[in-house]
């Protein structure tokens, strides 16, 4: 081991590389990491933190930097580069003259620094991972962008100048320009200054406040095909409806296009994007005491990024890309325009809630001998102690507590008090915080926020909303109603569709597929079957869509039954495995790429298999949903009646009074043309089309007794009464 003070160092002085360490590690693991340094190598210096105990000496730490500063100017004045092996919060500390929030991530951040190249990466502890198992393993999705900072150190001794950027743009463009935006949010959410690029050499920054929208109005009035940014939906927030809707459909969206590569939510930012796909030395790369988000390098810098990101990605055909960027216009509005929620009902609800709470949490912890419900660690605690059995595991590796686990174990009054917490904490304080003066709150879509291609939601997250929470969503308009519409068996019809298996697409049309599948598993009459029985036939279903095993007898006795009738479907099941585990990476159909090193190193191959089946399925499903909310969105544009969101298999409408028939006749359209497409992708969708029931109510709670209206993608339209 490594064992020195802050400050001390091993040092050679032969090269012009130097490496900084923030921690204690493992002298073979060090060595191997530095191999590609080789005899460059000029000194090793150690600042030794207590990170790896949970707690950070700041003052040793800076006093460590400190003296490694001093001894490079010093002993090293040939050291051109620096290479700091440390986590985020150590590097913000060791580099005190660069802004804080100016490191967001160790790996692609760039500095100059005394003159001299500084890249930090990861700590090197953090390049080895205990996984759920208990194994030592290669994080290998961290590897691959150390293995970057790496040649990135050894190839620049220091950046290019800062790229040239004018304060004019020309008052006529075509082709593609690339549009990037500063702004002081959270202050109050004004933009400060506007980049354009519109050639591998020309960009500008303006910062006038008239020049910026007369630029923006350059930009939406020219012939220009393509209007680049990264996070569309963010910038455009910015942007007046009136520019959104004279740009919609020229939109392309550079982090819609990382992700759909492969980039996870943390690796999709402009910085992660510069360090692994582009040689630009990144954002902050000449960042000093003076450093501003407005500072023309630093502006110039996003421009090029972006640009080449384009270039590098632009071309590419992926349907995904297609659907997402159309949404980041609808979701932009959305956002804006928000949702209506029934201040009453909430104020009414909350008081209930609060009197359920108190009268229920006294009981449970007397009963459960446990101090604190709310914490699974005290929880899981408490309830071993009595006796209880825990099988399931979370990828951290510790005890799962969800609410399926806790149903297993007969605990449903656990369950209901969790979840009346999480409704309390979760939702309801929130709308007390974000509520508008209209009665509106804002709900934000992140597209491709999930691994999988979902949709996530945040500030107002409806997506989880359930039972008497969702009766606070409302109509804006006086006289209006909600409605909603449910995909039908989505992610059973799509396994179909990836499979190509004819006998599962056929059983998935009869009437309650689950029951009939129960009735020749266990060999009884269809009236006959059980609850149980046909849980077990839904159950068996579903996890292996999700690349699982019957775990009970009858669900056991059902997989049987399964394979030998859904032979093809199960092959597919065991090719799509067997392909992730070896490829580590799973594209589903409509071009949506995962890269699963990341979760190869948390959970193991077995993990990685079970992703290979279900990112095909649920990864479609979702991205159908997002197709027809974004193609109902458009064909709605002309009526008052709004598109409010997606949830999962979910589309939820705010309709105006006298429209419920113009919104059904859009979801029509809009099945119809999916059908069109998914018929052409699919041969076996002319036989099993996706289908949805649209059903209106006073809320979007009771939109689920309203009367249902049958959709479908079949060639046959349906009957509009």
């Amino acid at each position: 081991m490594i064992n020195v003070d802050s400050g001390s160092k091993i040092f050679n002085d032969k090269g012009d590389i130097a490496v900084v360490l923030d921690a204690l590690c493992d002298t073979d693991t060090l060595r191997s990491i530095l191999g590609p340094i080789g005899s460059r190598l000029a000194a090793i210096y150690v600042c030794h933190s207590a990170i790896v105990e949970k707690k950070v000496p700041l003052p040793a730490l800076r006093k460590g930097w400190a003296r490694v500063q001093q001894e490079l100017d010093f002993y090293s004045p040939q050291v051109k580069r620096v290479f700091v092996l440390g986590g985020t919060e150590a590097v913000k500390v060791i580099f005190p003259k660069i802004p804080k929030y100016a490191i967001q991530e160790t790996h692609g951040t760039l500095f100059l620094l005394n003159g001299r190249v500084v890249v930090p990466t990861w700590q090197v502890r953090e390049l080895r991972y205990i996984n759920t198992r208990g194994k030592d393993t290669t994080a290998l999705h961290l590897m691959e962008y150390f293995n970057q900072d790496m040649a990135r150190l050894l190839r620049l001794e220091r950046p290019d100048a800062p790229l040239s950027i004018q304060t004019w743009i020309p008052n006529h463009l075509t082709g593609t320009v690339v549009v990037d935006i500063e702004t002081n949010a959270p202050i109050n959410d004004t933009m400060t200054a506007l980049g354009i690029q519109w050639s591998d050499t020309e960009r500008a920054q303006i910062t006038d406040p008239d020049q910026m929208q007369w630029a923006l109005n350059v930009i939406a009035d020219s012939p220009v095909e393509n209007i680049v940014l990264h996070s569309a939906q963010y910038d455009m927030s910015f942007f007046s409806p009136e520019w959104r809707a004279k740009t919609y459909g020229r939109i392309r969206d550079t982090i819609l296009m990382a992700k759909a590569n492969g980039a996870g939510q943390g690796e999709a930012g402009l910085k992660n994007l510069c360090n692994r796909y582009t040689s630009r030395p990144g954002n902050y790369a000449w960042a000093n005491e003076t450093f501003s988000y407005d500072d023309p390098a630093y502006h110039a810098e996003d421009l090029e990024v972006t640009w080449r990101l384009f270039k590098l990605w632009g071309k590419q055909d992926k349907l995904v890309v297609e659907v997402m960027q159309r949404a980041a216009s609808m979701c932009c509005e959305q956002t804006y325009l928000g949702s209506k929620v029934d201040t009453a009902r909430l104020t009414t609800l909350a008081g209930d809630i609060d009197k359920d709470l108190a009268k229920q949490e006294p009981l449970l912890k007397a009963k459960y001998d446990c101090e604190d419900l709310n914490s699974n660690d005290v929880l899981v605690a408490s309830l071993i102690r009595k006796g209880y059995t825990f099988k399931k595991a979370t990828n951290g590796g510790k005890v799962a507590i969800d609410a399926e686990v806790l149903k297993d174990l007969g605990l449903p009054d656990i369950v209901e008090y969790r979840e009346l917490r999480k409704l309390e904490s979760t939702m309801l304080r929130k709308f007390n915080t974000l509520l508008r003066p209209d009665g509106t709150v804002p709900h934000h879509q992140n597209l491709m926020g999930t691994e999988t291609g979902r949709t996530s939601m945040s500030e107002i997250n409806w997506q989880q909303a359930y039972g008497i929470a969702k009766e606070l969503l409302v109509s804006r308009f006086e006289g209006g109603s909600i409605g909603s519409v449910d995909l039908s068996q989505a992610e059973i019809r799509t396994g179909c569709y990836n499979s190509g298996d004819v006998e599962m697409a056929e059983w998935a049309l009869m009437k309650d597929a689950h029951r009939v599948n129960a009735s020749n598993a266990f060999q009884v009459l269809f009236e006959e079957v059980t609850d149980e029985q046909r849980f077990a036939a839904k159950a068996i279903i579903f996890r292996a869509m999700f690349g699982g095993q019957g775990i009970t007898e009858p669900q056991k006795r059902v997989e049987v039954y399964a394979k030998s009738k859904f032979k093809r479907f199960f092959k597919w099941v065991e090719y799509a495995r067997a392909k992730a585990m070896r490829t580590n990476e799973v594209t589903d159909a409509w071009g949506k790429r995962r890269d699963l090193k990341r979760k190869l190193t948390e959970a193991g191959k077995w993990a990685v298999g079970r992703c290979g089946i279900n990112g095909p399925i649920q990864g479609l499903a979702s991205h159908c949903a997002m197709w027809l909310t974004v193609r109902t969105w458009e064909l709605l544009r002309d009526f008052k009646s709004l598109v409010l969101f997606g949830v999962h298999d979910s589309i939820v409408f705010d309709i105006y009074p006298g429209e419920e028939y113009n919104v059904l006749s859009a979801l029509d359209t809009a099945f119809r043309e999916l059908g069109v497409m998914l018929r052409s992708q699919f041969e076996i969708a002319k036989l099993l089309p996706l289908e949805g029931e649209f059903q209106v109510g006073a809320n979007w709670y009771a939109t689920k007794t309203g009367e249902k209206h049958h959709l479908t993608t079949a060639e046959v339209p349906v009957c509009l009464t």
